[in-house]
């Protein structure tokens, strides 16, 4: 009696939608959607004998408008993902291939959302594939043995620095010549940073080593002090100063000469990064795995160098 009721109930309900629909000239703005479509779909699966052929034909019109919808969406949604791919290519063939690559990653995003047929499927990610396969690699630098952990420019933009688990520093022209290795570092090189004038590479490593280069690849110093390893390294803006940072929780401020001038101690965890001021020659900012930054006399318990002024 119970389900009779409830039924019965929805059923008068089904009726008035109905009528509306009728009174508006059967106007499809007045037909099922939703949850009421959704609520008239199981009970005519369960009670159709009970519904007239009236109602059964409200509740399937209704039904015919929401796929007739649903492909229309779809067919929009792909309509958008066939003009990106195009315009992905015009963008390509204007010699714009960076912003024809994004483009064409954004293009691949969508399909992978959206339910779209396999033909399609396939013609849309085909014309992509070809389009990705001409971008042009400017060039490939190759010669280490293991991981590249860091990768830097020279300030003129002519050489390239790099450093690798091989424990080397590679230097190279822009054209992908090997211009020299530098070796002397026992373990694998973490960070590798430009001087600002360019004469300067400083690297720093797992075996706890800051070491100095000339742009020939000489060997200028080494600077010992650290006990972990080194990850952060960068100079101050007038080349003097070098800061280190390292997993022993501490950062080091260093002459170019490899003097040590100052320890500041203050993190709880590894220091992972450090970088200067490009206003200035004093103040610089720290980065620690214990969720901190700090900067320059916040907080920092500092062991003074009688050098430092």
């Amino acid at each position: 009696m119970e389900a009779n009721r409830e039924f019965r109930t929805w059923q008068e309900r089904l009726r008035a939608s109905m009528r509306q629909w009728e009174a508006t000239g059967k106007d499809e703005g007045a037909l099922l959607r939703g949850v009421p479509l959704f609520e008239a779909q199981k009970w005519q699966q369960k009670r159709s004998d009970e519904l007239t052929k009236e109602e059964q034909n409200f509740i399937w019109a209704s039904v015919v408008l929401r796929d007739r919808e649903k492909q229309e969406r779809e067919r929009l949604q792909l309509g958008q993902i066939e003009a990106l791919g195009y315009y992905s290519q015009e963008l390509f063939s204007r010699g714009q291939e960076l912003d024809a690559l994004i483009l064409s990653l954004q293009v691949g995003q969508q399909l992978t959302r959206q339910k779209v047929g396999s033909q399609i499927r396939s013609r849309v990610v085909a014309e992509l594939r070809q389009m990705l396969y001409k971008v042009k690699e400017r060039n490939r630098l190759q010669g280490h043995n293991n991981w590249v952990n860091s990768v830097c420019f020279s300030p003129d933009g002519k050489t390239i620095a790099s450093g690798s688990d091989d424990k080397t520093i590679k230097l190279w022209s822009l054209d992908g010549y090997l211009l020299h290795t530098l070796t002397g570092h026992g373990s694998r090189v973490n960070k590798v940073v430009f001087s600002p004038d360019g004469k300067t590479i400083a690297s720093g490593s797992e075996d706890t080593t800051l070491k100095l280069w000339s742009l020939n690849g000489h060997l200028l110093h080494t600077l010992t002090g650290h006990k972990d390893d080194i990850w952060g390294i960068s100079f101050n803006p007038d080349g003097k100063t070098i800061a280190t940072a390292s997993d022993d929780q501490t950062v080091k401020l260093w002459s170019l000469d490899g003097q040590l001038l100052y320890t500041l101690i203050g993190h709880q965890d590894w220091v992972r990064g450090v970088s200067f001021t490009p206003m200035t020659a004093r103040p610089f900012a720290t980065a620690s795995r214990d969720k901190t930054i700090k900067a320059l006399d916040l907080g920092w318990t500092v062991t003074l160098h009688p050098n430092w002024t």
